[in-house]
């Protein structure tokens, strides 16, 4: 008897793995916008003051994203998206170009999913990317208190169509992303789906 237990814990197990690492092609369909870089739930929309790095939040907190705007100044609107367990983690680049910049930074595991999830967007460990292409952007793959593993798929001086895969990020967490100035399609609470959402115009 204890065997169909075990039997049943792995095939299980098998599943999850399987749903987890799953990564569906996707028929990407060109746009001149910004695609969304990850399959998830928009969380928070920032627009960045003009002449100021330090984005204002809510209840009167102030926000780190300056941290992620030291090259890529004409930044003027910030897209946070959450990612749960069952999200495709693979995140896919906004658009066309070439990825000028690619580093990662060390920092804290704090929950990315759960409670104060601003805190782990400035404070985090991340992989960031600016591309660049007609226009620029900058995408963020965040850390969290589980997901500690963020897998680059691209390195600095790659070339890369909108829709390509970029990156991956083990478990649930944050993909943010620093947009020029443009029209915003998305709001708190929409579902968007990486290399097919247009969350920018």
């Amino acid at each position: 008897m204890i065997w169909w237990f075990v039997l049943g814990g792995a095939a299980f197990i098998a599943f999850f793995w399987w749903f987890f690492h799953r990564d569906p092609d996707r028929p990407i369909v060109a746009t001149r916008g910004f695609l969304s870089p990850a399959d998830g739930v928009v969380v928070h929309v920032e627009q960045l003051k003009s002449g100021k790095k330090k984005a204002r939040v809510k209840k009167g907190k102030k926000g780190g994203f300056d941290l992620f705007l030291d090259d890529f100044p004409e930044a003027k609107y910030v897209v946070v998206i959450m990612l749960k367990v069952w999200h495709v983690h693979t995140q896919r680049s906004p658009i066309a170009g070439k990825v000028t910049s690619s580093y990662h930074q060390q920092g804290r595991f704090r929950n990315a999913v759960f409670g104060d999830f601003l805190q782990a967007t400035y404070h985090n460990e991340h992989q960031g990317m600016l591309i660049t292409g007609d226009r620029r952007c900058k995408v963020y793959m965040v850390a969290g208190l589980v997901a500690r593993r963020i897998v680059s798929l691209v390195h600095q001086g790659d070339v890369v169509q909108q829709g390509d895969r970029i990156a991956r990020i083990r478990l649930g967490s944050q993909v943010v992303l620093v947009l020029p100035e443009s029209k915003v399609l998305v709001t708190p609470g929409d579902k968007v789906y990486g290399g097919l959402t247009e969350v920018a115009q």
